[in-house]
């Protein structure tokens, strides 16, 4: 690594760009068969494979990833310089890329990310939703800079990376308006003649859900169990069953769903984790995201 040559790692910063070597020999100027020797000589100067081949396609390995990612800031940042340098002003937003684990409310997560977009900060926000695991895996070869999960990361998962708890709530369990009696049982009554609407097991709530239900000698009637939570808010606000959420966005839940509040549990279920690469958290902008919970 001390002897790299850094033509070389543009070159393959364009090919990854542009998607092949074809398209980046003419970008550059150069004959397909010296951009295919350079990469070459970009492996052999780190040590490892950068590209396969899957059928046609040329793709990145888990190490050209990697190199990707560190290229591209590279080479940004001297774009940049450049500009500054020659007096012109950046104009440039921040890109930020988040994760968001498919099990965490998503009215949590804007609650939680839209203040980013309403600063004066240049913010560029690029959100994807996935598994966790999935997720976490992005996370290893930087392909995101940071992972909302609603639990830590599991121990069976040897990734080196932090989790930072940013708050918990309590559940709130809500019907649809229009068949909440006008003589309202209590939760107990209900989680034992009415189906129920669940997150699936492999969401952390679930777990705590399952416990407290053991804990209370309740079997409720599962109705649905869902991998994503809209889509259980929207089964419950068409009179499928009551449902569980965070108590802490029960109130634009309510609103948006046409949905009342049939009880509570006061016990902290309902967790949301920053998971960083980082111990400690650094970025001025993922540690906004932390002060931002507090607010919620």
């Amino acid at each position: 690594m001390r002897n790299i040559n850094y033509n070389h790692l543009y070159y393959f910063w364009r090919v990854a760009h542009l998607g092949s070597v074809s398209k980046a020999g003419s970008e550059l100027g150069l004959a397909q068969s010296t951009v295919s020797a350079q990469l070459k000589s970009l492996e052999t100067e780190m040590g490892e494979q950068l590209y396969e081949r899957r059928g046609r396609s040329l793709c990145l390995t888990q190490a050209g990833a990697i190199a990707f990612r560190y290229a591209q800031q590279m080479f940004e940042l001297g774009g940049e310089m450049h500009q500054l340098l020659e007096g012109r002003t950046l104009g440039k937003p921040h890109r930020l890329r988040i994760g968001v684990a498919d099990t965490l409310p998503k009215v949590l997560v804007y609650k939680l990310l839209e203040p980013m977009l309403t600063t004066k900060e240049q913010l560029q926000l690029h959100i994807v939703a996935d598994s966790a695991e999935r997720l976490l895996a992005d996370l290893s070869i930087h392909v995101v800079d940071a992972l909302l999960s609603d639990c830590p990361i599991p121990p069976s998962i040897n990734v080196r990376a932090y989790n930072h708890l940013l708050g918990e709530s309590g559940i709130s369990f809500l019907m649809a308006r229009e068949r909440v009696g006008r003589q309202k049982k209590p939760l107990r009554k209900l989680l034992e003649s009415t189906p129920v609407l669940l997150p699936s097991s492999t969401s952390a709530v679930r777990a705590h859900l399952d416990h407290w239900f053991a804990h209370q000698g309740l079997s409720p009637t599962l109705g649905a169990e869902f991998q994503d939570s809209a889509l259980m808010k929207l089964f419950g606000m068409h009179g499928h069953g009551i449902f569980p959420i965070p108590t802490l966005v029960e109130r634009e839940v309510c609103r948006e769903y046409r949905c009342a509040v049939v009880g509570r549990i006061p016990e902290p279920m309902a967790k949301m984790y920053l998971i960083t690469t980082e111990r400690r958290v650094r970025s001025p902008v993922l540690s906004r995201i932390a002060s931002l919970s507090e607010k919620i």
